[in-house]
């Protein structure tokens, strides 16, 4: 008898998280800003998409300058990348979402840009130390800044978003290259 009522409870119980399961899983179907997104965010705060496809490409970015490099083709920027108080080269997020075909999105009022990559979901806020990827919070170098009308964040820490390990500076020449063995 005992074990009779355990397994009708469990099958009630069973019944019940399936019905509240599908609710929420019509309406992130029906809105895919409300769907689950999976990925990895390891240790040295790089992530991995499901695919694993991060940026391959070698980008050349030089302080100062509103131009960059990504494989053979020259960008062109809105703003310069220029190197902050606290000594980190800042980016302007918009400018090189677009040019390595990242989607991004602003919102004014919070003052928070969000950029999908493939199967992640990166947001920064202005004057935050925290970014997320896919909803976990991950710390950056230094806080999202916006200078000269644009949102800036340090390269290394878009780098890591989107995959990229290698980022080097160079002092002499005041460039930074991420991926400096591909071509």
């Amino acid at each position: 008898m005992k074990n009779q009522i355990r397994k009708n409870s469990a099958l009630i119980l069973a019944s019940i998280m399936t019905v509240a399961a599908v609710p929420s899983v019509a309406f992130a179907a029906e809105n895919p800003a409300n769907a689950i997104v999976t990925s990895e965010v390891l240790e040295d705060n790089t992530a991995l998409d499901d695919d694993g496809t991060p940026i391959a490409e070698k980008i050349v970015i030089k302080i100062g300058e509103t131009a960059m490099t990504v494989g053979d083709k020259t960008i062109n920027l809105d703003a310069p990348a220029y190197i902050n108080d606290e000594n980190y080269t800042m980016l302007p997020v918009r400018a090189i979402s677009e040019a390595l075909n990242l989607k991004i999105d602003w919102n004014s009022e919070t003052k928070t840009a969000v950029v999908l990559y493939h199967q992640r979901i990166i947001s920064m806020t202005v004057g935050s130390k925290t970014m997320y990827i896919n909803g976990v919070p991950v710390e950056m170098n230094t806080a999202a800044a916006i200078t000269n009308d644009r949102l800036f964040i340090p390269v290394r820490d878009l780098a890591n978003t989107i995959g990229v390990n290698e980022v080097n500076w160079s002092e002499e020449n005041g460039t930074v290259t991420l991926n400096e063995a591909s071509k």
